[in-house]
């Protein structure tokens, strides 16, 4: 009877003194309206002209509401937004001066920062993106080559493309030829807390469209071009195209792509991007550091211009040892770059650290002119493993 009692007193009495004593107008479960938020997708970071202030640029997506309006009713546009403050935070605080609807960060998913103010010091700017408990860490930070942020996000929003869309679809692509790479908050904080290793980030630009929609007769189109090498917190230089590739070669980054070599009659071939491994190996002998960077690659034939059959072995040696030497010409670009201004993007110091921490403790404090003065040789092993579809030429050039 007791235990009863007990029960009864638990799962009828306690729940309902609480729903009693709980008032409606108390309660706060911290929800988001979503008629009443403003949910951002994209940031851009600035100077602002004039008075040195912290200018902020953000994109939104919204439905029209109004009947008769242009996009018609129902469908979205694009809300772009500006705001300026002393900081990040005072800029991020002022939207709520003038702007009607709750401003919500939980969707950012770019932090978009101009060329001009990452060669300031890009850490002071990323801080509070860090910090506030509404931002996500998993937000892709590019850094934008050539123009104000707020110049690239007007001019890279159109009625007919969202930037942020733009952006994910370009970043989700990067794989497939390996010029660049995407990075979250979370990793370039990591990178740039290192101490010794450099810092690097995509850079994006804009380029003359090749299609402007009706209406749309200033639209840019977008790039992903190479990577942003920074030194103590601030842009050093750009490492595009081929060395943008070179750097991904040699920080384990490749996943495909496509090299195109030469045959033996000057016809071009396009081999893909398969399978990649990548090797440091400091050697420290007699106080001289020498570094091997060993590149394995695996590709497929998978186009070829002449008529000629090349998947016999000499042929076959041939393209490899082409592939070979275009692979190295794209990694020493990489390092001629990094080395001429003092950079590490690679991970040599680390290479060095894990595998000669005592006398690493000697070199730290050296690192860039030691680093400046090693000699880093690149060795490439390349492998043509198959032709897909066909081994021979879908048309010969030998004739009947």
């Amino acid at each position: 009877m007791k235990n009863r009692l007990v029960n009864f007193i638990i799962l009828i009495i306690i729940p309902l003194i609480v729903c009693i004593l709980t008032g409606c107008e108390t309660l706060n479960v911290s929800g988001i309206e979503i008629g009443k938020s403003n949910f951002i997708r994209a940031v851009g970071i600035d100077k602002a002209a004039g008075n040195g202030n912290i200018r902020l640029t953000v994109i939104s997506k919204k439905k029209i509401p109004m009947e008769g309006s242009t996009p018609k009713s129902g469908e979205e546009a694009s809300i772009v937004m500006n705001s300026e403050g002393k900081t990040v935070f005072e800029a991020v605080r002022n939207f709520h001066t003038f702007s009607n609807l709750d401003v919500f960060w939980g969707h950012n998913g770019f932090i978009l920062i101009s060329e001009e103010l990452a060669r300031e010091d890009i850490m002071k700017y990323l801080d509070f993106f860090t910090r506030d408990h509404e931002l996500r860490l998993n937000a892709k930070v590019i850094i934008v080559k050539g123009m104000t942020a707020e110049t690239f996000i007007k001019k890279g929003n159109t009625s007919s493309m969202f930037l942020p869309d733009i952006l994910n679809a370009l970043l989700s692509e990067t794989d497939g030829i390996s010029i660049s790479k995407s990075i979250e908050l979370s990793e370039a904080i990591t990178m740039f807390e290192n101490g010794v290793a450099s810092a690097y980030l995509p850079c994006a630009e804009l380029i003359d469209a090749e299609k402007k929609p009706q209406g749309d007769l200033n639209k840019k189109d977008i790039i992903l071009n190479g990577f942003a090498l920074f030194k103590n917190n601030q842009l050093s230089e750009f490492a595009t195209y081929g060395a943008g590739r070179g750097l991904n070669w040699i920080t384990h980054n490749v996943k495909s792509g496509i090299i195109v070599v030469k045959d033996k009659t000057g016809g071009d071939v396009s081999l893909e991007i398969i399978d990649v491994d990548r090797k440091i190996k400091p050697v420290l002998k007699n106080g001289v550091l020498n570094v091997t960077v060993e590149i394995e690659e695996t590709s497929n034939l998978d186009e070829q211009y002449s008529g000629e059959e090349l998947f016999v072995q000499d042929t076959l040696k041939y393209l490899e040892e082409r592939q070979n030497e275009a692979i190295l010409q794209e990694a020493q670009s990489a390092i001629y770059l990094a080395q001429q201004y003092g950079l590490d993007p690679f991970g040599i110091s680390n290479a060095v650290y894990h595998k000669y921490p005592i006398e690493w403790e000697k070199m730290k404090n050296n690192w860039e002119e030691i680093y400046k003065g090693t000699e880093i040789v690149v060795k490439v092993k390349s492998h043509i493993a198959r032709a897909y579809l066909f081994n021979n030429p879908i048309r010969s050039s030998k004739k009947k």
